[in-house]
């Protein structure tokens, strides 16, 4: 599941956060429920194996065997040729994914620290406000994730993954731009 979440998630051009695949812990909403998913580093002939050793039927979803849908596809079509070539691969991406789930605790904390000093340049307002020139030499990455979590933020209908790179790449090019022209963006 994670070789394939990293490969999908890579043909859609996602960042880090996407990059870091399935995680093993995730709360659903700011106050749901925690997802939790034991069995995410266990391979599935171990686990079909604890099935018929506690006497319980593998049941198969018949998504996966959809190939019109991109999971399936990939399983079907794509990871059998790459694990002929890298045998590996899932315990590799899952690697790969657990760094980038690490990098993505460090742009948080960025994003945090911005979230705080935005607060403090606000005053009375209420509002978010940064210099400019401050903002400008953040790494393009920090300054996406600091537009999404502001954004969500103020709207509980503005998700931070509906914000993607075709609406929040023309703003960090602003912020990171030599011209002082004002620009104004409205996201959600």
């Amino acid at each position: 599941d994670q070789l394939e979440t990293v490969i999908m998630k890579l043909l859609r051009g996602a960042g880090p956060r996407g990059l870091a695949g399935v995680a093993s812990l995730r709360t659903l909403g700011k106050d749901g429920p925690t997802v939790i998913r034991p069995a995410l580093t266990t391979n599935r002939r171990d686990l079909e194996r604890v099935c018929r050793a506690a006497g319980w039927e593998w049941c198969e979803d018949l998504t996966n065997s959809d190939t019109t849908r991109l999971r399936a596809a990939i399983r079907v079509r794509v990871l059998p040729h790459l694990r002929s070539i890298r045998p590996r691969a899932a315990e590799r991406a899952s690697k790969s994914a657990a760094l980038l789930a690490d990098a993505v605790v460090l742009v948080d904390k960025a994003v945090r620290a911005l979230l705080i000093a935005g607060r403090d340049g606000a005053g009375a307002s209420g509002e978010h406000v940064w210099e400019r020139s401050a903002l400008s030499l953040e790494t393009g990455l920090v300054l996406g994730a600091l537009l999404q979590t502001a954004a969500s933020e103020y709207s509980e209908h503005t998700s931070c993954d509906r914000l993607g790179s075709k609406v929040l790449d023309p703003i960090v090019a602003a912020i990171r731009a030599e011209s002082n022209a004002p620009r104004r963006f409205t996201l959600g």
